[in-house]
């Protein structure tokens, strides 16, 4: 008879331990912040600064808001015979979801550089 009730009293608190885990679960935050990168006209060259490459890229969060100071440049590779750089960004929000998002912008080949007044 004990043995019954000390049966039932575990599978209540079963059932509420799963009800709290599953509320905790429902209630995180699993929105990606998005990233957006404005036409710029950016060319990419050898050498060039994180600050130069991050032109024009913001990234935004649904829960958080503006996380930009979260961005970074992942990689970035150059293909010299289309003429093309390939940046990846990469932005993370306070719950520690991560995006990335990558893009082709043109570049400059070497050898061809601007002189500018």
């Amino acid at each position: 008879m004990k043995s019954r009730r000390v049966g039932i009293i575990l599978g209540i608190l079963d059932i509420a331990l799963v009800g709290v885990l599953g509320f905790f679960y429902l209630e995180q935050d699993r929105n990606l912040p998005r990233i957006i990168i404005e036409e710029t006209g950016l060319v990419y060259r050898e050498g060039m600064s994180e600050e130069e490459l991050l032109t024009g890229v913001t990234a935004i969060d649904p829960e958080d808001g503006d996380v930009s100071s979260s961005l970074v440049i992942e990689k970035v590779v150059p293909d010299t015979e289309k003429g093309i750089a390939l940046i990846t960004y990469g932005a993370r929000d306070r719950s520690g979801n991560l995006v990335k998002v990558s893009t082709s912008v043109k570049m400059q080949a070497e050898g061809n550089e601007t002189n500018e007044e």
